[in-house]
């Protein structure tokens, strides 16, 4: 499992268009891999979320 924190820059936009930035970020730089959101904030000039990231998910067993 990786954590990455992913911090980006705004001014005047809506929390919808800086959460779907910061999703969109998250996507990219998890090679479209499973993640989960664990922390998120906003702030006036900046937003941040941090994910953890399931590597290969694919070769874990669920029983």
């Amino acid at each position: 499992m990786r954590r990455i924190k992913i911090k980006l820059p705004f001014s005047n936009e809506s929390l919808l268009k800086r959460r779907f930035d910061l999703i969109e970020t998250a996507k990219i730089l998890s090679n479209n891999e499973k993640f989960t959101i664990v922390e998120e904030e906003h702030y006036d000039k900046m937003s941040y979320i941090v994910i953890f990231v399931l590597e290969d998910s694919d070769k874990i067993k669920i029983d």
